[in-house]
């Protein structure tokens, strides 16, 4: 595959960002929760970011593809108050980019 097709295939491959206070403290929070959707998802996501942001925040966004304009918010500490489960996060972004996924048992029950 040349680089490319892989460019190409990422590009049609949904893109998970996450924004995290670096005066915070919050890049270990934030890349554990990268590793949990890529543990998850694995190939199925096209780009998993840590982005650091302004003070307070810590905000999930996800593009269906990485060529959409705008993304869902997933999860923004400062609207829900608190930082989100990662089953919590998986549940969203599976319902938001891969609809018909089943996440198995232990992630579907609420």
């Amino acid at each position: 595959m040349s680089a490319e097709e892989t460019e190409l295939e990422v590009e049609a491959k949904p893109k998970i960002e996450i924004l995290y206070c670096t005066k915070c403290k919050w890049l270990l929070r934030a890349s554990w929760m990268a590793t949990e959707l890529l543990s998850t998802f694995g190939d199925d996501l096209g780009t998993v970011s840590l982005t650091p942001s302004p003070a307070g925040t810590y905000t999930i966004r996800a593009w269906k593809t990485a060529s959409d304009a705008s993304p869902a918010v997933i999860w923004d500490r400062k609207v829900e108050g608190g930082f989100p489960y990662p089953k919590e996060i998986k549940r969203k972004i599976r319902d938001v980019c891969f609809p018909e996924k089943d996440l198995g048992r232990c992630l579907e029950s609420k």
